[in-house]
C-alpha cells in the first residue's frame, strides 16, 4: 500500500516573521511509521487552504502554545502563554476544512486542543489553578502519570487496551467541554480529559500527552502513528 501524504501545518515563529517552522520530533514519528509529512504553507484564504488539503490524505496537528481565548468565545484570564493568533487562524482553518471533508485526524497535545476547538468545544486555560487537585501535568518525566482509556474505543482498540496506560505529560491546558461530534475516551485521575475521537466512527482521534517523544521504545505510541498512517491511506476524498 502506497504511503500516504500527511499534512503539517506551518506557522510563523512570531508576529511578522517571514519565516515558517515545523517541529522535526512529529515529521521523524510520521516518517518511521508509514506516513510522508507534506509541510503546508500558511494559506493566504479559506479555498487556498482546501487546495493544499486536498493534495494530502491527513492531518497531524502538533504541540505548542497557548490557543487565544476568544478562539473558543470567552476571556483570557491571564495565564495563557506563547500565544500565537496567526498559528490559530491557520490550523483552526485546516482543522475545519479537514473535518468537513472527512479526512483522518490525529491531534497531540495542543492538537486535541485545537481539534476541540475547531469542532465548538472549549478549554480550561490553566490546570494547575482550574482543576481541584490537580496532578503535576507540566513535566519533562516520561512517566507523568496514568490515564483511563474507556472500553470499546477507537483509542482502546488501537493501542490494544482499556483501562490504565502510563503516559507523559507537558501542558497546563487542556480540553474543558468536548466539542459535540467528539466523545472523551481517556481521563486523567484527576479528571482531566486526555484523549478524545470521533462519535461517528471516522478516525479523528486526539490525545494529551506526547506519544512522538516516546517512539520508538513505546508500543502504544507507536500504534497510534501507525494506525493514523493506516487510515490515512484509506482515506477517499
Amino acid at each position: 500500500m502506497p504511503r500516504p501524504y500527511i499534512a503539517v501545518a506551518t506557522y510563523p515563529p512570531k508576529e511578522d516573521d517571514s519565516r515558517v517552522v515545523a517541529s522535526a520530533s512529529y515529521l521523524n514519528a510520521l516518517l518511521q511509521h508509514g506516513a510522508l509529512p507534506i509541510l503546508l504553507p500558511p494559506p493566504a484564504d479559506a479555498d487556498t487552504a482546501r487546495d493544499l488539503l486536498q493534495a494530502c490524505q491527513g492531518l497531524l496537528l502538533t504541540g505548542g502554545g497557548d490557543l487565544a481565548a476568544k478562539t473558543y468565545g470567552t476571556e483570557d484570564g491571564g495565564k495563557l502563554t506563547f500565544v500565537l493568533p496567526e498559528r490559530d487562524r491557520i490550523e483552526l482553518m485546516y482543522t475545519r476544512l479537514a473535518l468537513e471533508l472527512g479526512m483522518p485526524v490525529f491531534g497531540i497535545c495542543r492538537g486535541i486542543q485545537t481539534l476541540n476547538v475547531a469542532a465548538g468545544g472549549t478549554l480550561v486555560q490553566d490546570v494547575p489553578s482550574e482543576i481541584p487537585n490537580a496532578l503535576v501535568h507540566s513535566t519533562q518525566a516520561l512517566d507523568a502519570h496514568t490515564v483511563e482509556i474507556a472500553a470499546g474505543s477507537l483509542l482502546a482498540e488501537v493501542i490494544g487496551r482499556s483501562g490504565q496506560l502510563m503516559v507523559n505529560s507537558r501542558h497546563h491546558q487542556a480540553a474543558a467541554q468536548a466539542a459535540p461530534i467528539l466523545e472523551v475516551t481517556a481521563r486523567a485521575p484527576d479528571g482531566v480529559i486526555e484523549a478524545v475521537e470521533a462519535r461517528d466512527g471516522r478516525y479523528i482521534v486526539g490525545v494529551q500527552w506526547h506519544p512522538e517523544t516516546l517512539l520508538p521504545d513505546d508500543a502504544a505510541a507507536a500504534a497510534l502513528f501507525e494506525r493514523f498512517a493506516a487510515a490515512c491511506s484509506e482515506y477517499r476524498q
